[in-house]
Parts: structure tokens; sequence; C-alpha cells
């Protein structure tokens, strides 16, 4: 039992040292790689290979054509028929009936609805009584007009008898003054109270005559203040007139009727219930052409001509445009907006296009014609100019300035700095300068 034992131990520490001897060797084969690596990093550190550097840029040229720029924009709006009234009673009151309903076919004159008409008659009565009573005040103050006058006719008369008296007066003084008298004779004293009599006569007649000149001018005044007078009655009895007239018009608007042929597209009207004078009580849509309204901004709208082409999309039709043109454009906003309206009418029009629905208008708002164009993406910004790079030669470039024009987002005008045929930059020209070399990619 114990030389097993011996025997046992001996082998375990054979088997020990072989193990740490492998463990060495390995570690030994790891450092000389590490050593072996490490002098070529730093051999290659110490003395690094020239490896020859191309500065060629890859490009993409495009030429420099001539065609057409065109800008288009969309704009919305909705299918509007060409008439459609919106018919409000000029008088408010309250619906005795309504003799239509939504979607119904009413040609011109049909009775729409009614009001009733009892405080407008009321009125209209009241205005008859106010007017007769005027013109019972026309007429009395017409006959005081007549009679002024004849009291001023009359009134002259006086005055023109009073300086004919005057005139017989001074005559029969100066008669009686030419008569001679001789003192103490005879004759003497009645001569004297010939003259005496004939100076009386006179001043009677000139009292008389101042007090038919002063009638006259009371009369005038008479006659003046009864004109007046009759003026005042007969603005009355106009004005009480026109009452008149008003309340047999207002009578006459309590029946609303269709003012065109057309369909019942709006209703707000009942029976019973109170129509204002604000807001439509019925939508009348004429029969007529189906138009588009829209608007555009003021910007816009400078680019835009009567009779200028249009596509109309109504995608509750169809996806393809309805070619259409511009038929009116508004040369005004409406107070308090920044944008014009315009109408568009359809070229063939379909029976398909109802009012109301949805549409989308494509218009060309500015355009190029026959201009030099390149790219959008040639121009870049450079310092913060437009430029463009053109190919100087097979492989090198310029930079050029350029002043452009409308820009499509495919095609840009170009107003100066390129002519047509010029090879332009296409890609890569945010990497180059002037005497840069290119390589034009395939």
């Amino acid at each position: 039992m114990h030389m097993d034992n011996g025997g046992s131990g001996y082998g375990s520490v054979q088997g020990g040292k072989s193990h740490r001897k492998v463990v060495a060797v390995v570690i030994g084969i790891i450092v000389v790689l590490g050593l072996m690596a490490g002098y070529r990093l730093i051999d290659r550190y110490l003395h690094p290979e020239t490896a020859a550097v191309d500065d060629t840029v890859n490009v993409t040229v495009a030429d420099a054509a001539v065609g057409d720029v065109e800008v288009t924009s969309v704009h919305t709006g909705k299918l509007t028929a060409e008439d459609e009234v919106n018919v409000v009673p000029k008088i408010a009151g309250r619906a005795t009936s309504v003799n239509v309903e939504l979607g119904q076919k009413v040609s011109e004159g049909d009775v729409l609805f009614m009001l009733d008409p009892s405080d407008v008659e009321a009125q209209q009565s009241q205005a008859e009584i106010q007017r007769d009573a005027a013109a019972k005040g026309r007429s009395s103050a017409s006959e005081g007009v007549k009679t002024a006058r004849s009291m001023v006719s009359d009134a002259k008369d006086a005055v023109k008898k009073a300086k004919n008296n005057l005139k017989e007066a001074k005559k029969a003084l100066a008669k009686a003054k030419q008569t001679p008298i001789v003192p103490g004779s005879p004759t003497a004293a009645a001569g004297a109270s010939a003259v005496t009599a004939a100076e009386q006569m006179v001043a009677q007649a000139e009292a008389a005559l101042m007090q038919a000149e002063s009638a006259q001018k009371q009369a005038e005044a008479g006659l003046t203040q009864a004109k007046s007078g009759y003026d005042q009655a007969d603005a009355q009895y106009r004005l009480a007139n026109e009452g008149v007239s008003s309340a047999g018009s207002a009578l006459g608007e309590m029946t609303v009727r269709a003012p065109i042929d057309g369909y019942v597209t709006g209703l707000t009207v009942q029976r019973g219930g109170m129509v204002a004078q604000a807001m439509p009580a019925v939508v009348i849509t004429g029969t007529g052409k189906i138009q588009v309204r829209t608007t555009v901004a003021e910007n816009l709208v400078s680019g835009l001509a009567k009779g200028e082409p249009v596509e109309v999309f109504v995608r509750a039709i169809s996806d393809e445009p309805f070619p259409a043109k511009i038929s009116r454009i508004v040369p005004a906003p409406p107070t308090g907006q920044t944008t014009y309206p315009i109408i568009i009418e359809f070229d063939m029009p379909s029976d398909e296009l109802k009012p109301g629905m949805f549409a989308e208008v494509e218009m060309v708002t500015a355009r190029a014609e026959s201009a030099v164009t390149v790219p959008s993406d040639a121009v870049i910004i450079r310092g913060g100019k437009e430029v463009v790079v053109v190919m100087d030669g097979a492989d090198k470039v310029r930079v050029k300035e350029v002043v452009t024009g409308i820009d499509d987002g495919v095609n840009v005008e170009i107003k100066s700095g390129v002519a047509a045929g010029d090879s332009v930059v296409t890609e890569g020209q945010h990497y180059v300068n002037d005497d840069s070399k290119v390589r034009i990619a395939s």
C-alpha cells in the first residue's frame, strides 16, 4: 500500500512540469509575433510609402438650351352655376306660406313664399289718412295764395289811382298858381282861395298815395307768406303721398317671387317663421353654364389674362383635367380681402359637373418663351451670388455669375451669363473652382 502511494505521487509531479513548458512556449510565440507586428508598424511610420494623388473631379454636364419655361400654381374653388341668386326679402316679416321645397324646379315669377301683410296694411291706411289731411291743407294754402294775389292786385290798382289823383292835383295847383292875382281886386281873394284849395288837394293826394303804397307792400308780404305756407303744405302732401306709395310697394313685397328659372338649392324660410332682411331665405341655382369661382394672390394676378387656358381637376368625377379658360378677372379684391376673384368657364360643359363640387384649378402664372434654360440644379449660390459652372475645354471649368428668371423646378431661365449650347455642370459643381480639372462621367 505504501509503495503504491509513492508511485502515484511521482507521476503527478512529472505531468505538472510538462504542462508548464507548453504554456511557456505559447507565451514565447505570442511575444515574438507581437514584436514582429510592432516592428512593421514602426517601420511604416518611419518610412511611409508615397501614393499618387488624383485631384480630378468627376462631373455630369448638360447643354444650355432654348425653350419655354412656365410656372403653374394650383388654386381651389367650387363649381357654381352662372346664374345663382340669393333671394333676400326687402321687408322682414312672418311667413304665412311657403310654396317651394328644397330641390324643386321653379320658373321666373313663381311665388316662393308670402309674408304677413297686416302691419304694412296698417301703415298704408295711416299714410293715406296723413295724405288726405295734407291734401286739405295744401288746398287751403292754395286758396290763401289766390286771396293774397287778389289783394296785391287791388293794392296795385289803388296805388295807380292815387298816383293819377296826385298828378291831377298837381296840375290843378299849377293852373291856380298861373292865374294872375291883382291885390285889392275883387278876384284876389278868390284866386288865393283856389291856390290854397289846390295845395290841400295835392297834400291829400300824396297822403293817399303813401297809404296805397303801404297797403301794396303789406299785400305783397301777405302773398309771400301765403306762398311759403303753400310750399310747406305741398311738401307735407308730397311726403304723405310718398308714404302711401312706399306702403303700397311694401305691400307688393309681401309676395316673394323667383327672379330666374332654376332649382331651389337653399331654403331657410319656414311657414310661421320670421324672415330677416340680412339672410337669404331661398337660393336658386340657374340651369345655365357651370363655372368655377376661385381667387389668386396679388403677386399672381398680373400674370393672368382673360381667355387664358387652364386645367380644372374635379376629383369627384375624374382624375383627368377638364379644359377651361379664364372668363373674368375682378380688377379689385373685395373689401377687407387681399385676393382677387376670378371666374373659370369650361370649354366643353359636362352633365357630370354639378354646382357645389370641389375643384382644383391649375393655371400658368408666369411664362418665358424661347429663353436660354439650364437644369435648375446647375445654378448654385456662392458669395451670395447665383453662379453656374461651365465647361472650359475638355477637362477644365469656369465659374460664371448668372441672372436667372423663371424657375419651374426642373429648368430655370438664364437671362445673362450663359449662352445656348454652353455645357454646364449639373453634378459635382459644388467641388470645383476656376481651372479645376474635371472628368465628365459617362
